[in-house]
């Protein structure tokens, strides 16, 4: 049942959710032949029954549906469905994951060329100063060299 790389299932994690959702699965006994003495028992059961009203029966069948359709025991078909809705769930959460890690990367390399670019741009601004600086230097430089040059008077 593992169907996708971090999630993991199993039938082992669908009982517990049906367990914890009320559901209690029950193993079909195995059914020997009825045997003669059963058979004697349940006609005895049903003659003595004979004389119940109908209410009496629709109460029965009523306790029997709610055990088998109701109640707190659950069938395959009601396994299946969970285990398909948990591995719908498992398969939404890790698109979802795998989304969140797309949209973080792409975050992540946009702030990293804003670094990049800011830093550069820094750079930029520094190696314009230093320029200026120099060229300031130079001038300072060169009027120093012309004074010296030049007579005083």
């Amino acid at each position: 049942f593992q169907t996708a790389p971090g999630c993991n299932g199993s039938t082992i994690t669908v009982r517990r959710e049906l367990h914890e959702m009320g559901f209690h699965g029950r193993a079909a006994a195995h059914k020997p032949n009825i045997t003669m003495h059963n058979a004697k028992r349940r006609l005895e059961w049903f003659k003595a029954c004979r004389h119940w009203t109908l209410e009496q029966w629709k109460q029965l069948l009523g306790k029997i549906n709610i055990m088998v359709n109701g109640g707190s025991c659950y069938t395959n078909n009601m396994f299946h469905k969970v285990q398909a809705a948990l591995r719908e769930e498992q398969m939404r959460i890790l698109k979802e994951r795998k989304e969140k890690i797309k949209r973080e990367k792409e975050l992540r390399q946009k702030q990293e060329a804003e670094i990049l670019r800011d830093a550069e741009k820094e750079k930029k601004i520094k190696l314009e100063e230093e320029f200026k600086e120099q060229m300031f230097d130079e001038e300072n430089k060169e009027k120093e060299e012309k004074e010296q040059v030049l007579p005083v008077k």
